[in-house]
């Protein structure tokens, strides 16, 4: 619920903080929207003209079959699924990150551009920066219901945290959500 560039606890120290605060006041719609809200894309894996849509800002969108984009205004995320880390996709990856710096060009501070695939360490930046849904999944019966190896993937894909999912966050401050 709290993961957001300017909500989240992935900034290091008060500076960061009146820096990105900075940032926000002074942008445009765009910019704001995008620090508020930061726009997370599924890349189809065509090298030449790779499509991009839209997903849930949440950890259950990383599939191993998925090319996926995190654009967090100050950093962006590439990351690449077990099923589609290989060389035949590095032409994908290349064209993503060359028409994502065209269209950062003009941002200021430039984005970090970190590329990683499922498993890696690195992968933690963008892991972070997710709404952990997986426990809402969990806690409205969905996986009970599966099949037990899928049940099982499914549980140890994720790695333990103490942050809240939107629902148990939407719980804590004790907002009821339409059914």
């Amino acid at each position: 619920a709290s993961t957001g560039p300017l909500l989240g606890s992935l900034l290091n120290d008060e500076d960061d903080y009146d820096v990105i605060r900075q940032l926000f006041l002074n942008s445009g719609v765009d910019d704001a929207m995008r620090l508020l809200n930061p726009p997370f894309f599924s890349v189809s894996l065509d090298p030449e003209n790779p499509q991009y849509s839209g997903v849930g800002l949440d950890d259950v969108s990383l599939a191993g079959d998925r090319l996926l984009l995190l654009d967090h205004h100050t950093n962006i995320f590439l990351w690449s699924g077990s099923q589609v880390s290989g060389a035949e996709h590095d032409a994908v990856r290349a064209r993503v990150l060359s028409d994502f710096r065209g269209w950062t060009s003009g941002r200021f501070p430039a984005p970090e551009v970190m590329a990683f695939v499922e498993g890696d360490s690195m992968a933690r930046w963008l892991v972070a920066r997710l709404n952990p849904a997986h426990r809402d999944v969990a806690q409205q019966g969905l996986v009970g219901s599966m099949a037990g190896a899928v049940r099982s993937m499914l549980q140890t894909h994720f790695s333990p945290t103490d942050d809240d999912s939107f629902l148990q966050w939407m719980a804590r401050i004790r907002v009821a959500l339409p059914d």
